[in-house]
């Protein structure tokens, strides 16, 4: 069932260097997954307007990302928020970190996660 599925994945990252590596990585363990790419706030905002995402990796402090008006799209739409390269102390308990610089491993296990959301399994697993 699980190959039938294919996630969508908004990656919120400035630096496109960064942003081709995670590109990379993403297709290398989940191949099919759709990818949507945005170097900026108000672009991610403006593809979340026309599309629905299952992940998104955002390159953003828990501030700026407050200020974006992302979060209730992001939260509306059931998707799962990872904020790249952020210490757990000051990331809210519904968001999950991906320390920079990040692995193929764990890319791996978020892309596993949202899938399993996605999918309907471990629900009361949330958060991080």
């Amino acid at each position: 069932m699980e190959n039938d599925i294919k996630l969508t994945c908004l990656v919120l990252e400035p630096v496109a260097l960064v942003a081709e590596d995670l590109l990379t990585m993403v297709d290398d363990a989940m191949p099919g997954t759709r990818m949507l790419m945005a170097s900026t706030p108000e672009r991610a905002a403006e593809i979340l307007r026309d599309h629905r995402v299952d992940i998104a990796f955002l390159n953003l402090s828990p501030l700026a990302l407050a200020r974006t008006g992302l979060v209730e799209r992001l939260e509306a739409m059931r998707a799962m928020v990872v904020l790249m390269g952020h210490e757990g102390s000051d990331v809210p308990a519904q968001f999950r970190v991906l320390e920079l610089p990040f692995v193929r491993s764990t890319v791996t296990h978020e892309l596993r996660t949202a899938m399993q959301r996605l999918l309907g399994i471990g629900r009361e697993n949330g958060g991080r």
